[in-house]
């Protein structure tokens, strides 16, 4: 008779964790249907452990179970079927305990064999670094994947300007969860829900009324009063500490495999993580992180990135960056030798002739830089104006905010 349970996995759902201070946060868990001990798999997020991911192509569950991982999707504090409250600045101080504290259970667990890796994307990967930064010593390898660096570059400013409309359509949408922790009423909670709605339908035009800190979508939904604080203090660095990995890179002693868009908002941040990690990273093993970027773009990693298709080969199922990851575990989670260290520190994708190439180097020595040049009749102060970019470099310019120039 054929034994099945070799190809089955077991799920458990709403695994509570408790942390040091009380608070229970919940975790559902996958692994093979076989007696044994396996490394553990984490991905703590923000955004509904019990959904299927949302990227395609970047992880597979199933495939990382029936390679011999146990698998653990947690709800992060304050979101989901997880207690305590969510809040950008303040939560993102608690973010490494939750996440060293979790590390530590799950290395505990009858089916773990001590040793655990982490992965995610985005806020994911913002929690890896978190918790690598207090230094588990169960935490042996990660995969943060379209991480910023610094918050004052991508995250809620982009060289010094407000990161507005990113900035109040993400934190709108994360308040979606919260209504049914505020409003116990029903009917109180369907009309916040649709005002809710309406405002996110109507950001394009909320976002340019003054003045910033009596911002109407956030004010009359009760969501982010901090950021509204935050508004009237201004780029005040105490506040965003947390948020930040500027100047601690020597800390971090665990070796990371970095994936980036060529069009993703973190762009910038991904590649400082990596090059940083790779000259400044407080161990050896922080000095072989790798990098790989895509034609990509936030949440989307298919071979399509807006109008433009760049072929099957970009596309990151394609490429297979679960196997990538895997390989990447296999390597300092199973002590395999998968030759994954033997090869070029950074793949890329080259746009225009679509195609993937290893580098050993970054910035790459035989790049040429082109400086190109704002050119304009007088009206380029809107997408409809007459602004151009050129290479040919401009006599003069005037900037004149006032006149909207």
């Amino acid at each position: 008779m054929t034994d099945y349970s070799a190809n089955q996995m077991i799920s458990e759902f709403d695994v509570p964790v408790k942390m040091r201070d009380g608070v229970v946060l919940r975790a559902n868990i996958y692994r093979p249907n076989q007696e044994g001990k396996w490394p553990v798999l984490l991905h703590r997020h923000p955004y509904n452990k019990d959904n299927p991911p949302v990227s395609f192509g970047l992880y597979d569950i199933s495939r990382a179970v029936r390679q011999g991982y146990v698998v653990i999707v947690q709800d992060t504090r304050g979101r989901f079927a997880s207690e305590g409250d969510w809040e950008l600045f303040s939560t993102s101080q608690q973010e490494a305990s939750d996440t060293v504290e979790t590390i530590r259970w799950a290395s505990t667990l009858p089916f773990s064999n001590g040793k655990v890796g982490s992965f995610g994307e985005s806020y994911s990967a913002f929690v890896q670094w978190a918790g690598m930064l207090q230094h588990p010593h169960e935490l042996k390898a990660a995969a943060p994947s379209f991480s910023w660096s610094d918050p004052f570059d991508g995250l809620i400013y982009r060289g010094g300007a407000l990161e507005l409309g990113f900035l109040s359509y993400w934190q709108l949408g994360m308040y979606l969860d919260t209504l049914s922790r505020i409003y116990a009423d029903e009917q109180e909670r369907a009309i916040a829900l649709a005002q809710l709605i309406s405002d996110i339908d109507q950001l394009k035009t909320e976002i340019k009324a003054l003045p910033l800190n009596n911002f109407a979508p956030f004010a009359r939904n009760k969501v982010a009063p901090a950021i509204l604080q935050h508004f009237e203090r201004g780029m005040a660095q105490d506040d965003v500490d947390a948020l930040s990995l500027k100047g601690k890179y020597d800390k971090f002693t665990v070796p990371t495999l970095n994936m980036a868009g060529w069009y993703d908002i973190f762009l910038k941040g991904t590649i400082e993580n990596f090059l940083h990690m790779r000259t400044k990273g407080g161990s050896p093993e922080a000095r072989q992180s790798k990098l790989v970027i895509g034609p990509w773009v936030h949440l989307d990693h298919s071979h399509q990135a807006g109008e433009v298709n760049f072929g099957l080969a970009a596309d990151s199922a394609v490429v297979d960056l679960v196997g990538l990851q895997l390989r990447w575990f296999d390597h300092f989670l199973k002590g395999k030798d998968t030759g994954i260290l033997n090869e070029a520190p950074v793949k890329l994708f080259v746009m225009g002739e679509n195609v993937w190439r290893d580098e050993y180097e970054w910035p790459l020595a035989r790049t040429i830089y082109t400086p190109y040049y704002l050119h304009s009749q007088g009206h380029a102060n809107t997408l409809l104006g007459d602004g151009v970019l050129s290479t040919i470099a401009p006599d003069h310019y005037t900037y004149d905010p006032g006149r909207g120039l």
